[in-house]
């Protein structure tokens, strides 16, 4: 089996805040500790996030109200996560997939409800530190498996990519908030605890246009468009590095766990290349009122920037395969279509997605190898005259900074 591994870098952020009630036992914890009666809340935000409510987007920079986050913590002791990065890690025992209910982040944090007691000790002698992340949505149906865990890493995931883009869910996850005490929680609130939810998928949207060199009076048709050869399936892997401080010797940064000192978390795909499908594609979008397109559709139309849910696709991140790719997958990630000219007789075409041109800006570049994650991918297949020829290109961007298309949160 071909293993293609990403890395995640300057992704969407969601923080989320949340706070413990209830007292549990844990690791080390001393009987002085005991008394403590300050719970635990839980604060979450993202950005650049909108959600598909009751059939429509609504822009927003949280998550869905209502929705669900499951949350892993770590009870460490007096030591820091990861002092030995072989040993440290296991099933977290604090917070083992603790239900927490979004509700908004109200009243710093309190209203986003779990059930349950959890406090925060409220001794900082010796400083009782505790660490967490979470996932998003947890929910059933969702696709996503819950997460294992073992030495030298915080959670390993499987996912699958739903059937349908309507269908499809943000999969998100949190960078770890490390060794974290009462008064010391990465949010301005001393009880509650901030995660940073980050995309984890790739976001791909394709839309057809007709050049400006074609008449006006030619109409071009499409029909039965997909996506073909999409890899729909891969396991996630979230790893977690202690802080490095850079500052003090830049010439000789060196590892300083401690409290507030934030570490860093990675987040690796590895792509099934035997789980594949195809995707059909919508190239409507022309109707503000969101009705029902034309089939075939006649390219002459102005394809907007309204998105539905149907024209947005949530991936596995992959690598784009060569058309001559090495033997065991002749199969590369394609656009399929038919296509024909006023009323002569329809034909068929495929672009391969290797194949296409990255547009940045005004400038051209070789096409795209991979789908990352938190990346945004726009495919236009350009429709030229003199004879009807098309063109693939693509452009990129990240999640956060699209301006005019929108991500899905269920």
């Amino acid at each position: 089996m071909m293993v293609m591994a990403h890395r995640i870098s300057a992704m969407l952020r969601i923080t989320v805040l949340v706070v413990l009630a209830g007292l549990s036992a844990c690791r080390k914890q001393e009987s002085s500790v005991t008394d403590a009666r300050e719970p635990i809340q839980f604060n979450c935000s993202q950005v650049e996030v909108t959600t598909k409510a009751d059939g429509s987007y609504v822009t927003d920079d949280m998550l869905v109200t209502g929705k669900h986050f499951a949350v892993y913590a770590w009870d460490t002791g007096d030591e820091f996560l990861s002092e030995d990065p072989y040993t440290d890690f296991g099933a977290p025992a604090f917070m083992n997939q603790l239900d927490v209910t979004y509700q908004n982040n109200s009243d710093k944090g309190k209203n986003n409800t779990y059930t349950g007691d959890y406090f925060w000790p409220l001794t900082s002698t010796p400083p009782y530190c505790y660490s967490f992340l979470a996932y998003y949505p947890y929910a059933a149906g969702s696709g996503i498996t819950a997460p294992t865990f073992s030495a030298g890493n915080v959670g390993v995931y499987a996912f699958t990519a739903k059937n349908n883009a309507e269908d499809m869910v943000d999969f998100c996850v949190s960078d770890v908030s490390n060794d974290i005490v009462y008064g010391t929680t990465y949010t301005a609130y001393p009880g509650t605890v901030g995660l940073t939810f980050r995309h984890t998928l790739t976001r791909v949207q394709v839309k057809f246009v007709k050049a400006a060199d074609v008449d006006e009076d030619t109409h071009i048709y499409i029909e039965d468009a997909k996506l073909v050869n999409i890899r729909k399936r891969g396991t996630l892997t979230a790893t977690y590095a202690q802080f490095i401080d850079n500052v003090s010797d830049p010439a000789n940064p060196q590892i300083r766990p401690g409290i507030g000192l934030k570490g860093t978390t990675t987040l690796n795909w590895a792509t099934d290349p035997d789980i594949k499908g195809d995707y059909e594609l919508s190239i409507g979008g022309v109707d503000p009122d969101h009705l029902a397109d034309p089939d075939p559709v006649d390219v002459d139309l102005d394809y907007t920037q309204t998105v539905r849910p149907d024209e947005v696709f949530l991936m596995v991140p992959q690598a784009i395969l060569k058309v001559d790719e090495p033997l065991g997958d002749p199969s590369p990630q394609a656009i399929s279509f038919r296509w024909r000219v006023g009323n002569a007789p329809a034909s068929d075409a495929t672009l391969i997605l290797d194949e296409c041109v990255k547009a940045v800006g005004s400038v051209e570049r070789a096409g795209i190898t991979s789908w990352d994650p938190n990346m945004s991918v726009v495919y236009t297949v350009v429709i030229k005259a003199k004879p009807i020829e098309f063109a693939l290109t693509a452009s990129i961007r990240k999640w956060e900074d699209e301006d005019g298309y929108y991500t899905i949160i269920p």
